[in-house]
């Protein structure tokens, strides 16, 4: 890359793992775009900005590449011609330095053309855009970049909009809003969170109102560039019915963007009323069972709405996904297998009962199952009944499917060696010696070969399996030097019974498998293993990160590493090429590390912002995208949360209670609470008892499925102390078994200022059984 940019010779590199034997045409070259590598940022003055492509030659004769490249300010990019112009923007074009031979890649210096002076743009890239030279597959000569910003302005985006199923009206239910800025300028900005029928979110202006219900807002979001925000909005509503849950997110003062297309977002539904609302959440059960035998099922019901009901469901077997319950006025499209009622399901309840019948038509069906298939009863909703499961396999015969499939990182004085399990899912024996093939992959798709159409993956070795009875599974190992011979990052894979010797399995739909992704070549192969840090700490305080990094490929080598502060799991490094959403605070690199050898690093930060996040590494950052390792999307790991501020963090850190208790008669549970937060408070503590394990506090402004049996108060409690309390509790509740489970602060009302971190204030005990 730097090379090319210099106007250096230019650099070729193997192909990563792109075969040459991939067409059923064996003449020609096949030119692909892998990597275009531009800013995601552009910012300030910059009249000229750098654009490079990368062009691999996965054909099986040498050629010489010429690009050409558009803008859009959409990702469909349209390429022109004299006769027929693009209605996008002609950004540049470049030819290779010389004849790409096969299995070969250069990276393309496009040009440092003029960019727009601002807006949100993609830059399409088109190899042999003229259709000048004869190629294998004249289908894949074309890759979009990511998303580009250009001009000196904040972008605002919704990227989530989460929040519960149902609600009853005027109860308090709380919504996750992530907002992020991707434009290059800081801003202040305002969000509101609407109810609509639609995904279309329309926010209220000065000139008109909306058609949709503003249920809550924030009104002063700080964010930098590239930073994002989590948001717990409390808010409730007078309406019923069901609605998508939108956010509109804008700059305060009205503040011009980069993009003004991209400020909403409808991500989630929600049902408000005073109904139950049934759904099928899981069907279990055989892959294969013989002509007119009993097809016996699990299936898993589940109340998500927010009152009590029962209803009937019924299970299916259809030869489409989709699932048709019989009816009066409705044809019997599908064959019923069985019946069975839910009994009575509290919300959030789940049951899970067996139902079959007999399978009376040979072949391969879809499961399916349907609740209130009958509308009988009145729910929130009555789009949501149907389920779709596996597919059951009916008739004699095998069925044999890939179970799974593994290999390890090699290098050129290394043979592959992959471990394959095969398993016979049929009900019946494959008499004879069934072919196991092991595959290398570009993508996480297996595609075996026919005679008239080679497989686009590369066949490495192949193995016989003998006969397998119905139920049971081998494993075989498969060894491969061919596998040496493809430098790169590839998938391994599998089929069975390619070859077709057994045309009598119940399905051949169902017979290849992909596994791991590999690394093919003579490099290292860096990744982090552990991240760990204190869980929180003061915006003044100092605190150190420990990271360790591992070399688990096949060459020696050293490596550079840098930490983040990230609101998500997702470690995102800042490149020359792109800034990074996360926090950097520090870095530092490793000796040199064999094959296998690890290093532990100690990283100190100071002075780091207010705010709960996920403290994470990457390693292998000299320049990223370079071909120091074979896999590169394997360098960063989350490790532990951190909350920043001067607040404290409470956690039930142990507690124990009876298993049962008689009605109306008080029980204890000792309860201990440690504070892992930086200031100190007095918390209280409340006993649940629950019928599932999903605990709902009581707020000051909703009500809560489970019921509070005890209270107990305990004094002041500082950063790292903690104190045991005994707490009485009173079941004045209907007999049954509950789970037990102690909260902190509960009827705080969700109040996100209380402390660092408030999704971690439960424990749940043990099971309960109230008895009279």
């Amino acid at each position: 890359m730097t090379l090319a940019a210099c106007g250096g010779p230019p650099e070729t590199q193997p192909a990563a793992g792109l075969s040459t034997a991939r067409r059923a045409v064996t003449t020609g070259p096949d030119f692909v775009v892998t990597e275009i590598f531009v800013p995601g940022l552009v910012s300030g003055n910059f009249p000229e900005v750098f654009a490079f492509a990368t062009v691999c030659n996965v054909g099986f004769e040498e050629g010489l590449p010429t690009v050409s490249a558009y803008m859009s300010t959409d990702p469909v990019v349209t390429q022109g011609s004299p006769s027929n112009p693009s209605p996008d923007t002609y950004f540049g074009s470049a030819s290779g330095s010389y004849s790409l031979s096969p299995g070969l890649c250069e990276t393309i210096h496009i040009g440092d053309s003029p960019w727009p002076t601002e807006g949100v743009f993609y830059l399409g890239v088109f190899v042999d855009p003229q259709n000048t030279i004869p190629e294998v597959n004249e289908d894949n000569n074309t890759r979009v970049s990511g998303r580009i910003a250009v001009g000196y302005k904040p972008d605002l985006i919704v990227t989530s909009v989460t929040g519960p199923t149902s609600a009853k009206p005027r109860d308090e239910f709380t919504t996750q809003v992530k907002v992020c800025n991707q434009g290059p300028l800081y801003t202040w900005a305002k969000l509101e969170l609407y109810l609509s029928e639609d995904t279309v979110i329309t926010p209220s202006s000065s000139s008109s109102d909306s058609p949709d219900e503003e249920v809550g807002y924030v009104n002063y979001i700080d964010l930098g560039s590239g930073k994002c925000q989590t948001l717990n909005i409390h808010t409730y509503t007078e309406r019923t019915g069901t609605f998508y849950l939108g956010a509109v997110v804008a700059p305060v003062n009205g503040e011009p963007e980069l993009s003004e297309s991209n400020n909403s977002l409808a991500d989630s539904r929600i049902s408000i009323g005073e109904e139950p609302d049934f759904v099928v959440s899981a069907i279990t059960g055989p892959a294969s069972v013989e002509l007119d035998s009993f097809a016996l099922y699990s299936v898993t019901v589940c109340n998500q709405g927010t009152a009590g009901g029962s209803a009937d469901f019924e299970l299916y077997l259809s030869e489409d996904a989709i699932i048709t319950p019989e009816g009066p006025d409705r044809p019997d499209v599908d064959h019923l297998l069985g019946s069975h009622s839910t009994y009575y399901l509290d919300p959030g309840e789940c049951r899970t009962q067996e139902v079959g019948g007999y399978a009376r038509s040979q072949g391969t069906y879809y499961v399916g199952a349907v609740v209130n298939g009958d509308r009988d009863i009145d729910e929130l909703r009555e789009d949501n009944n149907t389920r779709v499961g596996d597919r059951l396999s009916v008739g004699s015969g095998p069925d044999l499917v890939v179970s799974a499939v593994t290999g390890s990182t090699l290098d050129s004085e290394y043979p592959l060696t992959a471990s394959v399990t095969v398993c016979n899912q049929g009900t019946a024996p494959n008499l004879t010696d069934a072919d196991v093939r092991l595959y290398l992959s570009l993508d996480p798709l297996i595609t075996p070969g026919a005679p008239d159409a080679p497989s686009p993956d590369y066949t490495v070795g192949y193995e016989y399996i003998p006969s397998i009875d119905p139920g049971e599974c081998r494993t075989v190992s498969i060894n491969s030097w061919a596998a040496s011979l493809w430098f790169g990052a590839h998938y391994v894979g599998a089929s069975v019974n390619e070859s077709g010797s057994w045309p009598e399995e119940l399905r051949s739909d169902n017979n290849t498998r992909v596994g791991n992704r590999i690394g093919i070549g003579d490099v290292p192969d860096f990744v982090v293993s552990a991240v760990t840090g204190p869980v929180s700490a003061l915006p003044d305080q100092a605190f150190t990160t420990s990271v360790t990094v591992c070399n688990q490929g096949h060459w020696p080598g050293g490596t550079h590493v840098q930490v983040y502060l990230s609101d998500d799991t997702v470690i995102t490094p800042y490149t020359q090429y792109d800034s990074s959403p996360d926090y950097y605070f520090g870095e530092g690199s490793t000796n040199y590390l064999n094959p296998g050898e690890c290093q532990t690093l100690s990283i100190e930060w100071w002075n780091p912002p207010e705010g709960r996040f996920y403290l994470g590494a990457v390693a292998a950052l000299g320049n990223y995208r370079d071909s120091a390792e074979v896999l590169l999307d394997n360098n960063s790991l989350a490790g532990n949360r951190i909350g920043i501020g001067s607040k404290p963090d409470f956690i039930v850190s142990a507690a124990t209670g009876p298993t049962s208790a008689h009605e109306e008669e008080p029980f204890t549970t000792s309860v201990t609470v440690c504070n892992q937060g930086t200031a100190t408070d007095s918390p209280s503590v409340d006993l649940y008892l629950s019928k599932d394990e999903i605990i709902t506090p009581y707020s000051p402004y909703s009500s809560s499925p489970d019921f509070n049996v005890g209270r107990g108060y305990m004094s002041d409690l500082g950063p790292g102390q903690c104190q045991t309390l005994e707490v009485e509790g009173w079941a004045f509740v209907p007999p049954g078994t509950y789970y037990l489970a102690a909260t902190i602060d509960s009827g705080g009302g969700g109040d996100d200022e209380r402390e660092l971190f408030l999704d971690n204030n439960t424990r749940i005990i043990e099971q309960f059984t109230l008895t009279h």
